[in-house]
């Protein structure tokens, strides 16, 4: 039985998800279904405990509704990301404020300059 879902991060997880964090026995690979969802996971052959790539986890948070995660858009030559409302409130981020991106490895770090 699984009572939560596990986080490993980890690089090449599925690669190293090859003991238990628990009893350091062998792990094999696992389907689960959580709340409709497909997951792909590992389960301990000696203690039953089943542990997730952070991956999965992710996918999981996402298609359940856990995450704020909006459609990329073309709008004419750019690419449009939505903000979530209630976020942009939270903020204070309003129409006619001006966004700051910037480029680090594979993330965006957007500053808001108010208007």
């Amino acid at each position: 039985m699984i009572s939560k879902l596990k986080l490993l991060v980890k690089t090449e997880e599925r690669k190293e998800l090859s003991v238990c964090p628990i009893c350091e026995s062998s792990l094999e690979e696992t389907t689960v279904i959580r709340k409709g969802i497909k997951l792909h996971g590992f389960k301990c052959n000696k203690c039953g405990e089943v542990v997730f790539p952070s991956s999965e986890v992710f996918r999981y948070e996402i298609l359940s509704g856990k995450r704020n995660v909006r459609e990329v858009r073309k709008v004419g030559n750019s690419i449009v990301i939505g903000i979530p409302k209630n976020l942009a409130k939270n903020i204070g981020i309003k129409p006619g404020d001006l966004a700051y991106f910037e480029g680090k490895g594979k993330e965006i770090h957007v500053d808001i300059l108010k208007k």
